[in-house]
C-alpha cells in the first residue's frame, strides 16, 4: 500500500473514532441517528425504561429493565440471558452495561421516539412492551 493510501485509511479511521466519540459525549437528544427523532427528558426515559422490556427491531435480542436498575438481556425466545444494570446518569442519559456485551463498557445516550411506539437509543431501535411479559430473567 502507498503511504498515502494509508494516510488516507488513518485518516478515515480517525474520523470514525471522532464520531463516535461525538456520538457518545453529546447531550441527550442533539445528536439523532435518524431525522425527525425526539429525544425524551430523563424522566421519561427512566419511565420508558423501568420495569419493561425492550425489544430490539431485526434481531432476536430482547432486554428486560427492571425497576431497581437491573437490566436482563436475552438473544432468542429462550436463548442464553446476560445480566447488567442501567441508570440515568447526571446529565439525563440512559446508561447500560452487561459484561458480555460490548466488553462491559458503559454505554450512555439519549434516546428519542421515532413516532409509531419506536424508540432510539445511540443506534438501536427497539420497540418497548409494558412489563415483563415475555418472562426475561425469570
Amino acid at each position: 500500500m502507498l503511504a498515502a493510501q494509508q494516510g488516507e485509511v488513518m485518516s478515515k479511521q480517525a474520523f470514525a473514532v471522532a464520531v463516535v466519540v461525538a456520538l457518545l459525549l453529546a447531550p441527550p437528544g442533539a445528536v439523532s441517528a435518524q431525522s425527525g427523532a425526539s429525544p425524551l427528558d430523563a424522566e421519561a426515559t427512566r419511565k420508558l425504561a423501568s420495569g419493561n422490556t425492550w425489544v430490539v427491531r431485526g434481531t432476536n435480542v430482547t432486554v428486560f429493565n427492571t425497576s431497581d436498575g437491573k437490566r436482563v438481556l436475552v438473544r432468542g425466545a429462550r436463548g442464553p440471558e446476560y445480566g447488567g444494570r442501567w441508570w440515568i446518569d447526571e446529565a439525563g442519559h440512559f446508561c447500560s452495561s452487561i459484561p458480555t456485551v460490548r466488553n462491559g463498557q458503559v454505554t450512555c445516550g439519549g434516546v428519542s421516539t421515532l413516532g409509531d411506539d419506536v424508540y432510539i437509543f445511540i443506534d438501536i431501535e427497539f420497540t418497548v412492551e409494558t412489563g415483563n411479559v415475555r418472562g426475561v430473567g425469570n
